[in-house]
C-alpha cells in the first residue's frame, strides 16, 4: 500500500469519526441502545449498571443539548470508574431529593410512585395534586417560590440531588441555580414533535427515579390506547378546521405546525390551520394576522386559568374583537380551565386522555363513551 493510499484512508477515517460525532445521534456510548419508538430528541444506551443519555438540541439539529451518565448510588464512584465513563454530566440514581420546577413533572413523580423524592417545588399555586399540596402543608416539600426566580437560599437548604427544569431557546441557561453544582435535568420533552414522542420521555424519568420497568409499562399502555383512538378518529367522515390559543398582551402565540399540539389535531382527524408551519415551538403573531387566517375556522380551543369558568359573555368582555370569529358566532368555542382541571399534571405523559377529549369535540358522530375531562363548551 503506497503513501497516497494511506493518506486517503486516514482522511476518510477522520471524516467518518467526525460524522459519527455529529449531533450525538450516532456517538452514543458503546452500551446497548434502547429503541425509542417515537422520541426524536432522546437517545438512551446502557452497559451493565451505567446508562448514557443524549438529548439533542431541539433548536439546533447539529448540536446536543445535554449528555448524562446515570450511575447508581450503590456503585462506588472510584477514580478508576470515572476514567471509564463516557462523556456526560454524572447523575447518581435514583434521585431521592429532587427540586421540580413544574407541575408537569411533579405529577409524573407521583405516577412513578416517587412522591417522597420531591424535596422542593416552584409555582406551588399551580400544582393541583392533592398529595403535593398535603406534603407542602406538612413541610415535607419546600416551596421555593417562582420558577423564574426561585429562592436559591431555600434550595441550598433542600440539598437536592437533581433539579428538573425546562430549557428555553436563547434563555442563556438556568441562571443562579447552575451555581449550585447540582445536576440540572433538561426537561425538553415539550419540544418533541408528536404527543407520543413527548410521552416516551417517561422512560427517561423512570431511569432517573429507579422505576424503569414501571415507566416502560405505563408508556406501553398509553401508546396502545392512543393509537386505538387515533384509528377511531380516522373513520370520521369529515375533518373540521381548528385553531387554538388566546391573545396575550400584544401577541397571540400559536402552536407551530411541527408541535405536539399540531400532532394532536392531526391524530384527531382535524385540519389545523397552521399545520404547514415548520416550527415545533410557539410563534408570536399579531391579532390581526390570526384573525385574518382563522376568522372562518370551524372550532376554537384555548386554555386559561381562572377561579370561574369562561362564557361567551366573559370572552367578549375580555376582548371584543374575539366575537368576529365564526367559531364564536356559531358557538363552537371550547375552553380548558387549568385552574380547575389537571391538564398539565396528566396530559403530557397521558396524551390519550387529551386525544379522547378533542375527538369528542371534533367528531361527536363517533359517539365515544364517557365525558370530557379537560375541554368544555363555553356557556
Amino acid at each position: 500500500m503506497n503513501r497516497k493510499t494511506l493518506l486517503i484512508l486516514s482522511i476518510a477515517s477522520l471524516l467518518f469519526a467526525a460524522c459519527q460525532q455529529k449531533a450525538g445521534k450516532s456517538a452514543l456510548w458503546e452500551g446497548t441502545p434502547l429503541e425509542m419508538a417515537y422520541s426524536d430528541l432522546l437517545h438512551i444506551s446502557q452497559q451493565d449498571a451505567i446508562t448514557k443519555i443524549v438529548i439533542d438540541n431541539p433548536w439546533d439539529s447539529t448540536a446536543i443539548l445535554q449528555q448524562y451518565v446515570l450511575v447508581p448510588k450503590t456503585t462506588e464512584l472510584t477514580d478508576s470508574l470515572r476514567k471509564q465513563l463516557p462523556k456526560g454530566k454524572i447523575v447518581r440514581t435514583p434521585l431521592t431529593r429532587s427540586v421540580v420546577l413544574s407541575s408537569v413533572h411533579a405529577g409524573l413523580f407521583i405516577e412513578l410512585h416517587r412522591l417522597s423524592a420531591i424535596a422542593g417545588v416552584c409555582d406551588s399555586q399551580y400544582m393541583l395534586n392533592e398529595q403535593v399540596q398535603t406534603n407542602l402543608k406538612e413541610g415535607k416539600i419546600i416551596d421555593l417560590g417562582s420558577s423564574i426566580t426561585p429562592n436559591i437560599e431555600r434550595m441550598v437548604e433542600v440539598k437536592p440531588d437533581g433539579i428538573l427544569a425546562s430549557p428555553f431557546e436563547n434563555s442563556g441557561g438556568h441562571g443562579r441555580i447552575e451555581q449550585l453544582g447540582t445536576p440540572i435535568i433538561e426537561c425538553a420533552d415539550y419540544m418533541e414533535t408528536s404527543p407520543l414522542g413527548r410521552a416516551e420521555w417517561i422512560r427517561f424519568y423512570g431511569l432517573l427515579l429507579g422505576q424503569e420497568q414501571l415507566a416502560d409499562s405505563l408508556f406501553a399502555v398509553t401508546r396502545t390506547r392512543y393509537n386505538a383512538l387515533k384509528r377511531r378518529a380516522q373513520t370520521a367522515p369529515n375533518r373540521p378546521t381548528v385553531f387554538s390559543g388566546l391573545k396575550s398582551s400584544s401577541a397571540w402565540y400559536i402552536a407551530g405546525g411541527k408541535s405536539v399540539t399540531s400532532g394532536f389535531f392531526k391524530d384527531a382527524s382535524a385540519d389545523y390551520i397552521w399545520k404547514d408551519n415548520s416550527n415545533s415551538g410557539s410563534i408570536p403573531m399579531s391579532f390581526e394576522r390570526v384573525f385574518e387566517e382563522a376568522k372562518n375556522v370551524d372550532i376554537w380551543l384555548f386554555k386559561y386559568n381562572s377561579d370561574h369558568d369562561m362564557s361567551y359573555h366573559s370572552l367578549k368582555e375580555e376582548y371584543t374583537p374575539y366575537t368576529g370569529f365564526a367559531a364564536y358566532k356559531n358557538h363552537r368555542v371550547y375552553g380548558c380551565n387549568t385552574g380547575k382541571v389537571k391538564y398539565y399534571d396528566e396530559t403530557p405523559f397521558h396524551p390519550d386522555l387529551f386525544l379522547e377529549d378533542i375527538i369528542r369535540i371534533f367528531h361527536p358522530e363517533l359517539k365515544l363513551e364517557g365525558e370530557n375531562r379537560y375541554y368544555f363548551p363555553l356557556k
